[in-house]
C-alpha cells in the first residue's frame, strides 16, 4: 500500500484534487483515499516539513524547521513551489506559523479537539524522514497508535507520544487521525543510543495547544507568542502523591497547603506536570486559569494570574552608538541649540535594527520615551527587555527630521 501511495501518478492525483477539509466526508473513503487527501495539505519547509491547516494557506510547523526565516520558498506534494511569510513564532513551545498566498482554495486538514483524542487510536504521520523526499517532492507516511493521551514533556507542555516512527525531516510535519483531523504536530523523537533514529517515542504538539497559539501568531506580524508561568514565588512539593503548594506570597491565591487538582482543564499528576500546565497557556496582559484545588477538605476552583514565561537567550538589536552633539532648532524660540544626543555608529548586518530600517549616522532622541543622552540612559532603557519586546525608537536625521520606527528584539544567530 505504502509504495502504490507514493508513486508519481499517485501526486499526479493528489495535487489536482478538489481542495477541502478531509473530515468533510472521509466516514465514505477508503484508507487509500485518505491517505491521499492527507497528503495533499502536506509541506516541504527547509529541511523539514508543514502542513496546511486553512483553505486560505495557513501552514503550521516547527519553531527550530523554520529558523525565523521569512519569507522562505516552501513547496506542495508534487512540486509546487510558493513564497511562504512567517507570521509568529513560538520559540518556547516550538510552533511556527507561516501563509502562503494561492489564487484558489488550498487542500487542508482541521485540527482536532481535545474529545478526538483516545489512547490507542491508529494514527498517521507525514513527513520527509532525512530528507528523502526532496529530489521527487513526495513525503513519507508512517503509521502507528497515539501511546499517551496530552501530557507534559519538558518544554512540549500540551503532547501527545506515539510510536509511528518519525525521524529527522519529519519535525514539523501532521500527525494525523484516522478521520483526517490534525492531532498535532511532530517535533521530538527520544532516543538512548546518541542517534537522532526513530526509537518509537516520538512527541507532537497537541493540537488544543495549537489552537490556544494560532490567533496570537497569527497577529505576531513576524514576531513571538509568549506561554505563561506558574507565579513567581510558589513552590510546589509531592507530599504521599499529593501535589501540595510549599511557599506561597502572602495574599496570593494559591496557599501553602492546597493540594493542585486540576489546572486549565488538565490532570495535575506531579509538581512537575503542574508547572508544565501553568506554561500550557498563551500569555497575555492579566491572563488567568483556572485551578481546581483542595483546600482543608473543601474543593473549589479559584482563578490564579499567569507571569510571563521569558524566551531563552539574550535580546538582540544590534546598534553600537557614540554620544555626540546635535545642532537642532528650539521648539519656543526658533534658535539653535546644542543637545547631548546618541548617534548610531554601527548597525549589525540582518539585525532587528536594519530589518526596521534605521540607519548608520541617525541620532537616536528617545527610546520608549525616554531621553538618550549618555551610554548609561541608552543601557536604562534596554534594561528588563526580553526577546520579542518590541521598543519604540525616536529618530533624527543629520537634516533635522524627525521619525520613529519599532524594533523587534529578537536573539542573535
Amino acid at each position: 500500500m505504502i509504495k502504490s501511495l507514493l508513486s508519481v501518478s499517485f501526486f499526479a492525483a493528489v495535487i489536482m484534487c478538489t481542495p477541502h477539509s478531509v473530515a468533510e466526508d472521509v466516514s465514505s473513503q477508503s484508507h487509500r483515499e485518505l491517505a491521499k487527501d492527507l497528503l495533499a495539505a502536506y509541506v516541504f519547509v527547509a529541511s523539514g516539513s508543514g502542513v496546511l491547516i486553512s483553505p486560505d494557506g495557513l501552514i503550521l510547523s516547527n519553531h527550530h524547521v523554520t529558523d525565523e526565516l521569512s519569507p522562505q520558498t516552501v513547496r506542495l506534494a508534487g512540486g509546487q513551489s510558493f513564497e511562504a511569510t512567517l507570521l509568529g513564532v513560538d520559540p518556547v513551545g516550538d510552533i511556527a506559523l507561516l501563509k502562503i498566498e494561492h489564487d484558489e482554495p488550498l487542500p487542508y486538514v482541521p485540527l482536532a479537539t481535545a474529545d478526538d483524542y483516545q489512547l490507542g487510536m491508529p494514527v498517521f504521520a507525514v513527513g520527509n524522514p532525512f530528507g528523502l523526499g526532496d529530489r521527487d517532492d513526495i513525503p513519507s507516511l508512517s503509521r502507528g497508535f497515539l501511546s499517551t493521551l496530552r501530557v507534559v514533556r519538558g518544554n512540549y507542555t500540551d503532547t501527545v507520544q506515539v510510536d509511528a516512527p518519525v525521524n529527522p525531516g519529519n519535525s514539523g510535519g501532521p500527525l494525523l487521525s484516522m478521520d483526517g483531523k490534525l492531532l498535532g504536530i511532530n517535533g521530538q523523537i527520544r532516543t538512548r543510543s546518541g542517534m537522532r533514529i526513530n526509537s518509537g517515542i516520538g512527541l507532537a504538539i497537541a493540537a488544543p495547544q495549537l489552537a490556544e497559539f494560532i490567533p496570537v501568531l497569527a497577529k505576531a506580524n513576524g514576531g513571538y507568542a509568549h506561554h505563561g508561568v506558574m507565579p513567581e514565588g510558589i513552590e510546589l512539593r509531592n507530599d504521599a502523591g499529593k501535589v501540595v503548594v510549599h511557599k506561597s506570597p502572602d495574599g496570593h491565591a494559591l496557599q501553602v497547603g492546597d493540594e493542585l487538582l486540576v489546572i486549565n482543564n488538565r490532570e495535575v499528576t506531579s509538581p512537575d506536570t503542574a508547572r508544565g500546565l501553568f506554561e500550557a497557556p498563551v500569555w497575555r496582559k492579566g491572563r488567568t486559569v483556572s485551578v481546581d484545588i483542595l483546600r482543608t477538605g473543601d474543593r473549589k476552583t479559584i482563578e490564579v494570574a499567569l507571569d510571563r514565561k521569558t524566551i531563552p537567550g539574550k535580546p538582540w538589536h544590534g546598534l553600537s552608538i557614540r554620544i555626540g552633539d546635535i545642532v537642532l532648532p528650539d521648539t519656543e524660540t526658533g534658535l539653535r541649540e546644542k543637545y547631548k544626543m546618541a548617534q548610531i555608529r554601527k548597525i549589525d548586518k540582518e539585525s532587528p535594527a536594519e530589518k526596521a530600517g534605521i540607519t548608520q549616522g541617525e541620532w537616536i532622541e528617545r527610546i520608549d520615551g525616554k531621553a538618550i543622552s549618555s551610554p548609561l540612559t541608552f543601557l536604562r532603557a534596554l534594561a528588563q527587555k526580553e526577546i520579542g519586546d518590541r521598543i519604540e525608537i525616536d529618530l533624527i536625521s543629520n537634516d533635522g527630521e524627525r521619525r520613529s520606527v519599532s524594533v523587534l528584539l529578537r536573539p542573535r544567530n
